[in-house]
């Protein structure tokens, strides 16, 4: 198994978190959605917000029909990501 390979698990509203140098973010699963290997469009950056773009083949492991799942993400705003954890 490999590491994406649980992506299709996640949900929209499901939180991922990024550890990085020693600080932890956080972020928000917005969109979910599969697109053929050729559509590289959806790797443009959207500079309104701080996203993360993880990327994977669905079904794995299938090479004849080859589609690749997208999850599209939102930070979470260090304060609101603070306030989550002393609550």
């Amino acid at each position: 198994m490999s590491i994406f390979s649980t992506l299709p698990t996640l949900d929209e509203g499901d939180e991922i978190q990024l550890d990085y140098d020693g600080v932890v973010y956080k972020y928000i699963v917005e969109k979910m959605f599969e697109v053929l290997p050729t559509d590289i469009e959806v790797l443009e950056q959207d500079r309104s917000d701080s996203f993360l773009t993880l990327v994977t083949c669905v079904p794995p492991g299938h090479p004849l029909k080859p589609k690749r799942l997208i999850i599209r993400a939102r930070i979470v705003p260090i304060e609101q990501a603070n306030a989550n954890i002393s609550n």
